[in-house]
């Protein structure tokens, strides 16, 4: 397929395609669930991220994308990137 065929109707879709790419940006890490860790309370706390990229998902605004660094008792927590989920992202122009 060329890229004058794509259409809306097939996001979220795996297409292949045939093109010489112009313009491409790096990857870049989108958090889809943060863990952090309270050395204070011994607990873990998990808060995961809205995609508002993905129909099939609500997407609430008012979250925001901040990760936490205390909790509600104003605990300091530390961020645990081996448990958070990350996705990686990247945009490239086809011409």
């Amino acid at each position: 397929m060329t890229p004058r065929g794509l259409g809306s109707k097939m996001a979220n879709e795996l297409v292949g395609i045939q093109g010489i790419i112009t313009k491409m940006d790096i990857v870049k890490y989108y958090l889809e669930k943060s863990v952090h860790y309270c050395e204070k309370t011994k607990a873990h706390e998990v808060k995961e991220y809205p995609d508002n990229m993905n129909p099939e998902k609500d997407f609430e605004p008012s979250k925001t994308r901040f990760i936490k660094t205390h909790d509600d008792n104003n605990n300091p927590l530390s961020f645990e990137y081996g448990l958070s989920s990350f996705r990686n992202i990247q945009h490239v122009v086809i011409q």
